[in-house]
């Protein structure tokens, strides 16, 4: 299991620091994901009607998804499985001691897989490489 602390409690700001910062193997990418989700989400917006910029600036990303859904821009499949990386964003930014198992992880990729194009075939590849997994995190 991936986890970060025993309770949600942060006695020093560095602890958060290094908690969202450091080079964990699973909040660091999940943010960084997120961060070049939102980018897309507004860029898809943007090139549905330009007009759209200062809307799709100013929405939390589940909106800008739920938006993107309603236009059409992504498929319902891909907005739901946006909103479910969303909640798990949303659970480690307000849960420290929150973790995901091994198997959470292998299958969050197969969805991925299911809903989205991997030309390069990493969701193949990270599958392939977190079954060789034992240990927890």
């Amino acid at each position: 299991m991936v986890r970060r602390k025993q309770n949600d409690k942060v006695d020093y700001l560095e602890d958060l620091y290094h908690y969202t910062a450091g080079a964990d193997p699973i909040v660091s990418p999940l943010i960084a994901g997120h961060l070049s989700v939102e980018y897309l989400l507004r860029q898809l917006t943007i090139q549905y009607d330009p007009n759209l910029e200062q809307v799709a600036d100013e929405l939390s990303h589940a909106r800008l998804i739920a938006l993107n859904r309603s236009l059409r821009t992504i498929s319902d499949e891909q907005a739901d499985y946006l909103v479910r990386i969303n909640q798990i964003r949303n659970k480690f930014a307000h849960q420290l001691s929150y973790g995901l198992e091994i198997s959470e992880i292998i299958e969050l990729f197969e969805s991925a897989r299911s809903v989205f194009s991997d030309y390069a075939g990493q969701f193949d590849h990270c599958i392939s490489e977190l079954g060789k997994t034992t240990s927890s995190w």
